[in-house]
């Protein structure tokens, strides 16, 4: 996976922050660049089977962890990950949030509603990507995302006349939905 040949350093830590649930195997060789993907494997029967959908094998730095994702066989998480650091078994039970950053419940002259969101863990690796689903008066509907800031644009051009409900459901990647809704006048 390196470039040259690379002194590595593995350790076993206990890992007691942000709802654990294994020991911490940290994977340290300095700044060297992988060139591929590698496996890493933990052992977790100790999760119950209600949380195993809800468990993924994350990176920490510091106050921030990355979800890398996880598939289970058996007691066993796997996970393809392409960077070093200090991994261990996470649960996340939290849905994501969205906030209202450009919106008009009245009659308004916007030409869109803009929402963030964000979630607990940030998302690498095999983690599956959020799912973003925004309904108007309970049909789909078309806006655009922007990645980069998880920004979502709602725009108002075509929409009908009068009263209307707006919807917008986030799934991340451990299948917590969080929602935000509200009726609006165009």
């Amino acid at each position: 996976m390196y470039y040259e040949r690379t002194y590595m350093q593995l350790s076993n830590q206990i890992e007691k922050t942000h709802n654990a649930q294994s020991q911490a195997l940290v994977i340290l060789n300095g700044r060297e660049p992988l060139h591929g993907f590698y496996e890493m494997r933990f052992e977790a029967g100790h999760i119950p089977d209600s949380l195993k959908s809800k468990s993924f094998i994350g990176s920490r730095n510091g106050n921030s962890i990355s979800n890398y994702g996880g598939a289970w066989t058996g007691d066993i998480i796997f996970t393809k990950a392409r960077s070093n650091g200090r991994f261990a078994v996470y649960i996340d039970t939290v849905p994501p949030k969205i906030k209202a950053v450009k919106f008009q419940a009245g009659k308004s002259k916007l030409q869109n509603f803009s929402f963030n969101f964000s979630d607990n863990y940030a998302r690498a690796g095999d983690a599956e990507k959020w799912q973003i689903d925004v309904f108007l008066n309970g049909e789909w509907f078309l806006a655009k995302y922007n990645g980069r800031s998880n920004n979502i644009s709602v725009p108002l051009a075509t929409l009908p006349k009068g009263k209307n409900h707006l919807k917008i459901d986030i799934t991340d990647s451990m299948g917590n939905v969080g929602s935000w809704e509200s009726e609006f006048v165009r």
